[in-house]
């Protein structure tokens, strides 16, 4: 399954032999500008999800916030 995983990230195919063509660059890419591609998109998915993660602090910083407020009467 790890292995599965590791080609659908890559952009290939599950089932589809490592020979086949459809799996490779489209004509006129490098191997180069498709890495550098999916590193473009891999940092932007990680963008998202720091920013997600910092929202969901701030979200249950602030319900804690609340909560103190509330039992010290505030």
């Amino acid at each position: 399954m790890n292995a599965e995983f590791k080609l659908a990230a890559a952009g290939a195919n599950p089932g589809v032999s490592a020979g086949s063509a459809t799996g490779g660059p489209a004509a006129g890419e490098s191997v180069d500008d498709v890495t550098n591609e999916n590193a473009g998109l891999r940092d932007e998915i990680d963008g998202l999800a720091r920013a997600r993660r910092r929202a969901d602090a701030e979200s249950t910083a602030d319900e804690k916030l609340a909560a103190l407020k509330r039992r010290m009467g505030k």
